[in-house]
């Protein structure tokens, strides 16, 4: 627009005043850039907000900093004197991440609540991965170590607590998790979780390991090629492993520390006999050929199959000979626990 006729054009422009209204509407614009979580309160004494997907949490520095040392440093870092292409909200400087809104949330809740919020109860397997990967990435260390304690309770590396695993497993079924423990175990240098895990992904079909497991936010956890070989070459390994240790079960019962025989007639004897034809027969459903599940307890099956007499036993075995064939099944399978490590060449403070 030209000056009006006998003004000063050497009088500068006067810009109108920013308005209250003119604030309110830039702050409106900010704030479309994300949308506050709607689960966790906006802390309005905050002052930074990180963006996740598209959702904000505004949050403490001094807190931030107070828990994660990689907050700690980036905060640390000396500020841009030109701050003009610094994106902030109602005075806040607001920094976009590439984690997932619930991985944002873990971070959030820690830094507010501390790690008391990290217990057994209410945490499924998917809660504790992701403050796993949080406390990885932002080095939260006390935040690492609870939820690696709750880890190791499904990859144990003690004999002792693989029952207590396989209880985890069936209280909350998902076997393909252990695609994503052993993921956990490699970026957190948790070698004494990784046999275990890697046992695990064993047991699954061929496709699923390929595949990989899916997450609840849409992402796919994947084993590495390495990881991949492993469990191939390991699957091989386990079978053969199992039928070995099938037939060491059913083997004849001999030595001093066997119970002594109550039946008559060698009728034990032909009863062990038929069972252990019965799990290396080649029929339609042969109950030991393919299968690599060394750790599972034997003890049931022995006693379903011994018991009574059923299709496999015209003669039941006597209760001496039962217990005797646990005892040898237990020992077997504590053994088969301490080959693991050695099987995947991975693992240390292996133990029982």
């Amino acid at each position: 627009m030209s000056a009006s006729p006998g003004s000063d054009s050497s009088q500068p422009n006067r810009k109108r005043p920013r308005t209250d209204s003119s604030v309110s509407a830039n702050q409106s614009q900010q704030e479309e850039t994300f949308r506050r979580d709607e689960q966790l309160s906006w802390y309005e004494d905050g002052n930074i907000i990180i963006v996740a997907q598209g959702i904000g949490f505004r949050l403490s520095k001094g807190l931030l900093a107070q828990n994660s040392q990689v907050f700690r440093d980036m905060l640390s870092l000396p500020q841009p004197s030109d701050a003009s292409h610094v994106e902030t909200y109602d005075g806040c400087p607001v920094v976009h991440v590439t984690d997932t809104v619930d991985e944002l949330r873990v971070l959030a809740m820690t830094v507010f609540n501390g790690f008391s919020f990290v217990r057994n109860s209410g945490l499924s397997f998917d809660d504790v991965a992701m403050g796993i990967r949080v406390a990885h990435k932002y080095n939260i260390q006390g935040l690492l170590d609870r939820s690696l304690r709750i880890l190791d309770q499904y990859y144990p590396s003690s004999y002792t607590s693989w029952d207590e695993a396989v209880t985890c497993l069936e209280d909350d079924w998902d076997p393909t998790r252990a695609i994503t423990g052993v993921k956990l175990a490699r970026l957190t240098g948790s070698m004494n979780m990784l046999p275990a895990a890697l046992y695990m992904c064993c047991q699954l079909d061929g496709r699923v390991l390929l595949e990989g497991r899916n997450r609840p936010d849409g992402s796919v956890d994947t084993l590495s090629p390495e990881d991949l070989a492993l469990c191939i070459n390991g699957k091989t390994k386990l079978c053969t492993y199992f039928s070995e240790v099938l037939f060491q079960i059913f083997a004849p019962i001999t030595g001093p520390r066997s119970k002594p025989c109550l039946a008559s007639k060698g009728r034990c004897a032909r009863s062990i006999g038929h069972i252990q034809a019965a799990f290396f027969s080649f029929s339609d459903e042969p109950s030991g050929q393919g299968q690599c599940d060394i750790l599972r307890s034997w003890c049931d099956a022995i006693k379903d199959l011994t018991g009574t007499r059923n299709e496999v036993l015209d003669e039941p075995l006597c209760r001496a000979c039962i217990d005797s064939l646990c005892a040898r099944a237990e020992t077997l399978r504590e053994e088969s626990w301490l080959v693991l490590p050695a099987l995947f060449g991975v693992g240390r403070n292996w133990r029982t």
